[in-house]
């Protein structure tokens, strides 16, 4: 009963963290409804590692550099690479998007690493990513929601 009322406190809220899979995300949905239906407080989805579609990225080649020179069989498979990461990404968007027609709540994309986050350094640019620079960022959309619930007589 004291952890329910705890977990129920203006103060605390909840954040689901999934990846970017239908699978993922149709889980995240799944204990978005049970803490709607519990009254819990609810603050976001987090969608970690999201992988980005290199079709956007830029060129990092100099103006004016002539094109680097590839063996056929290199090139073919530096194509598929970069064909099965778009095809990747793009999927990941999409079920991204079919969470978000689903949802009005916040969805905060982290994206995918070159590495695991082993140091307080990495685990801040996480941090950073998460709240967009603002580290109080998440505690005064939980603030508002609670208030908003208290106004609305304690509905979610």
């Amino acid at each position: 009963a004291q952890v329910q009322h705890l977990l129920r406190e203006p103060s605390s809220a909840f954040v689901l963290v999934a990846a970017p899979t239908k699978a993922s995300l149709e889980e995240a949905l799944f204990f978005h409804e049970r803490l709607r239906e519990a009254g819990m407080p609810f603050v976001s989805f987090i969608v970690n590692r999201v992988h980005p579609d290199p079709a956007a990225a830029r060129s990092t080649g100099a103006p004016g550099e002539p094109p680097v020179r590839l063996d056929r069989d290199l090139k073919r498979r530096l194509v598929e690479v970069f064909q099965d990461q778009q095809a990747l990404a793009r999927a990941e968007r999409r079920h991204i998007a079919q969470l978000g027609e689903q949802v009005a709540a916040p969805l905060v994309l982290v994206p995918e690493r070159d590495t695991d986050v082993h140091d307080l350094r990495a685990l801040k640019e996480v941090g950073q990513t998460i709240l967009g620079g603002e580290p109080d960022a998440l505690r005064a959309r939980s603030s508002a929601r609670a208030r908003s619930r208290t106004r609305a007589g304690g509905a979610p």
